[in-house]
């Protein structure tokens, strides 16, 4: 998030140069733009001169069309960190699921329960499929998405499919070690 923050605040501040520098071409760039997208040439330098007027609109508006890129907000220096402490708190909350099945045998049954791995682990793969399916209809319904059984499944997918390869790796690196 730092670098991406980085990224757009060193676009933000090469346009705002730009424009204030060589503003008759950067208008000519955006029509060229606004051309490729079906607009005629009159119509676009119409639309961007009276645009350009307007400093701050006209170089949002070029980082948007000219770069995909949203105008960063330059006054959260803090949102990188943020975004760290809730995925950091996501990873720790969702990587105990797994670990819940576990726990769950061993209370239930004590050591003698425990000693079934694959139940253990079939109960742990079900904790974290269910979860990862729930998540994928979470996300789909925070999203907007239309779809939220078929984003359920595809978390649910990629969710095996990236346990599945690491425990392989894990148990390939075992075999070469031992």
């Amino acid at each position: 998030a730092t670098a991406e923050l980085e990224h757009a605040l060193g676009i933000l501040a090469r346009e705002t140069w730009e424009t204030e520098n060589h503003k008759d071409g950067e208008v000519k760039e955006m029509c060229e733009i606004y051309m490729q997208k079906g607009c005629s040439k009159e119509d676009a330098l119409t639309t961007l001169s009276i645009m350009s007027k307007y400093k701050d609109l006209f170089i949002e508006h070029m980082l948007v069309m000219e770069h995909g890129i949203l105008p960063p907000d330059a006054d959260d220096k803090w949102q990188p960190l943020k975004q760290g402490v809730v995925c950091f708190l996501a990873f720790a909350a969702f990587g105990m699921i797994p670990l819940a099945g576990f726990i769950v045998v061993y209370m239930i049954g004590g050591n003698s329960a425990a000693g079934d791995l694959s139940a253990t682990l079939g109960l742990a793969y079900g904790l974290t499929a269910a979860t990862l399916f729930i998540m994928g209809v979470v996300k789909a319904k925070l999203t907007g998405q239309s779809t939220p059984l078929r984003s359920g499944i595809m978390m649910l997918v990629n969710g095996t499919v990236a346990g599945g390869v690491a425990y392989l790796v894990g148990e390939t690196l075992v075999s070469i070690i031992n």
